[in-house]
């Protein structure tokens, strides 16, 4: 996984919402100095009969790709940053995922629906589909959740990123984070969500009164915290941590909203298919809520880090 991303994949339905992921697809690209590639599945059912790829209305394969590079070519008009278009037949998150092995993606830029409910409890989205399988980073954009500033770039003067449980933060989330923060000149607040005063370690001598429990037992995570980032970082400008309580999905993207911030990044575990469907996850929680775009960073696996 590259620091900074060399290779930017950016998935494209042609949907209202995939124009503004082609612009911060090209802002990053130029940003980083990446290689762009612009991405578009074309869904082709089977027949049930035979198992082969059925054209969609009588279409050729042919026709399909040309209908798609033409769209591609519209979405990305005026944007003045080299791309290169990727068309693929399939299911799109199969097919996503070979492209992203065939480009050496290390960011994969996507647009978000946030489909709630029953929809999504028996078949989930794309996006969180994707989310789960892919090996590199992925930012999501949610409807209308994206600020641009008056050039077109992506703007991003406030980042939120999230430590995960007990208060741990993965190095690898936290390089990302920095050097996002770097890249945009963002203040960066480091969030931990505490779902009870219980979880974790009390303090060795409780105060007694709750409240005053409560603040020793955030002191004292706090610099849980604090002592899982270098020393040199820890006097830095605009870097902050911040302590709440609830549920983290929740209160991340809602504090999120409160403050203003343009981004956030988190963790993300592959989680076994009932588990997630039971208990959820603080990503996909996030994901369903957040005001802002999403970048969500793959922890190693049985690894370290945000509890996703």
């Amino acid at each position: 996984m590259n620091i900074p991303p060399k290779n930017l994949l950016c998935a494209v339905d042609f949907s209202s919402h995939s124009s503004g992921a082609g612009r911060i697809g090209a802002d990053l690209s130029r940003r980083f100095g990446s290689r762009l590639h612009i991405f578009h599945t074309v869904c082709t059912p089977s027949s049930q009969v035979y198992g082969n790829p059925v054209s969609e209305r009588g279409r050729t394969q042919e026709n399909q790709v040309r209908h798609a590079r033409q769209a591609i070519d519209a979405l990305m008009s005026g944007l003045d940053y080299p791309w290169t278009p990727l068309i693929a037949f399939g299911d799109p998150v199969e097919a996503l995922l070979e492209a992203a092995d065939q480009t050496d993606a290390d960011l994969v830029i996507a647009a978000g629906y946030g489909i709630q409910g029953v929809q999504r409890f028996l078949h989930g989205t794309v996006v969180e589909r994707m989310i789960r399988t892919l090996a590199c980073s992925f930012l999501v954009i949610p409807p209308h959740g994206a600020a641009f500033r008056p050039d077109g770039g992506l703007k991003a003067s406030h980042i939120i990123a999230a430590c995960g449980a007990g208060g741990d933060i993965s190095d690898r989330l936290l390089i990302h984070a920095l050097s996002y923060a770097d890249l945009f000149g963002a203040r960066l607040d480091l969030l931990h969500v505490m779902e009870s005063p219980t979880n974790g370690a009390m303090p060795d001598d409780p105060p007694g009164h709750y409240a005053v429990t409560e603040a020793a037992f955030m002191e004292n995570r706090r610099r849980q915290i604090l002592s899982r980032i270098p020393r040199e970082i820890q006097d830095r400008r605009n870097l902050s941590i911040l302590l709440e309580s609830g549920v983290p999905g929740e209160v991340l993207a809602e504090s999120a909203r409160e403050r203003g911030a343009d981004l956030i990044i988190v963790g993300v575990r592959p989680r076994r298919f009932w588990g997630r469907i039971l208990k959820g996850s603080t990503t996909e929680t996030t994901l369903r809520n957040a005001p802002c775009p999403v970048l969500a960073i793959p922890e190693r696996a049985g690894g370290e880090g945000t509890d996703a």
